[in-house]
């Protein structure tokens, strides 16, 4: 039976893709075992503005839900407080020895919306659910659940780190000036000199990140190293006899995690892995999705986008 495979532009969009795997009777709504494959751990836990359970089993609602409520690096979290996940399995490059710990993630007051990791066993009334959390290498073991969700980001195999994601933004003249004048200003205090302020043809803009001499990040390596990686991975999903229900796979370009002249190439050599050893069915986000996607952005729009 082929395996449905959903390449998905950034990660949060997981969260909309799992819960598709539910509610299309994919994967359970409970219990499922999660191998994220990812340079980052991705496990923030959101502040979210309406309660999840307000959201569940209608996926209109947890489209919209993804998009105004998650962030990149919050979705796994909010997956296991869902109950979705039992057992988390984060594949690193660079972990010195295997660790495993029991975690929680319930909200505060039950009230389903600022939630909170803990390592103290569930509370008798505690809104939350548990898991266990592995942090480990493709050195150590993994052992299989009833059901497993394969989670896969580009940028294990090479990574930009964001680092030269220059951002853009219009601002109104007022903020212009209270930025250039205030040293308190909140962006000054939290950013440093990563927001810059420009006034370009009479209008004015704040800048994030960009700088004018490159810093290559070090975690971007060559492509004969992407193709090793990519191997490694094959041989640790076969070694381990991985067979996945549903299989995520995010791009994070548009956030500058995965560098943008090698996620194409990342990509083209992951699916041929994958191929070898799995019946994919290949997915985009526009085929699951109940509402139409967010556009990309023109300067990327041009790109192979599926």
């Amino acid at each position: 039976m082929a395996i449905p495979t959903i390449v998905i532009e950034e990660h949060h969009e997981a969260f909309l893709a799992w819960n598709y795997g539910v509610l299309a009777n994919i994967i359970p709504g409970e219990k499922n075992t999660l191998l994220h494959i990812d340079e980052h751990a991705d496990m923030g836990t959101p502040h979210l503005r309406q309660p999840l359970q307000s959201a569940l089993g209608d996926l209109h609602k947890i489209q919209r839900f993804t998009y105004s409520e998650l962030s990149i690096y919050e979705f796994i979290t909010t997956a296991v407080y869902q109950g979705l996940f039992d057992r988390l399995y984060w594949i690193q490059r660079t972990a010195a020895q295997r660790q495993m710990q029991p975690i929680v993630i319930n909200s505060h007051a039950g009230q389903g919306k600022a939630l909170r990791l803990s390592v103290q066993p569930n509370q008798p009334g505690s809104d939350g659910h548990g898991a266990v959390y592995f942090v480990q290498t493709l050195a150590h073991p993994f052992a299989p659940g009833d059901s497993t969700v394969l989670d896969i980001d580009l940028d294990y195999f090479s990574c930009d780190q964001a680092e030269r994601a220059v951002e853009r933004v219009e601002v109104p003249e007022s903020e212009f000036r209270a930025f250039q004048d205030n040293a308190y200003h909140f962006l000054r205090i939290n950013q440093g000199n990563r927001v810059q302020a420009r006034r370009e043809e009479g209008k004015y803009f704040l800048y994030l990140k960009e700088y004018k001499d490159d810093a290559p990040c070090p975690l971007k390596v060559s492509e004969q190293s992407i193709v090793e990686r990519i191997a490694k991975v094959g041989a640790y999903l076969h070694q381990h006899a991985v067979n996945p229900r549903l299989i995520t796979i995010a791009r994070s370009r548009l956030s500058g995690y995965t560098p943008s002249d090698q996620w194409q190439f990342i990509e083209k050599h992951l699916f041929d892995m994958l191929t070898s050893i799995y019946d994919v069915h290949r997915l985009s986000l526009a085929d699951i999705a109940p509402e139409p996607v967010p556009a990309l952005p023109v300067s990327v729009a041009a790109g192979s986008v599926s």
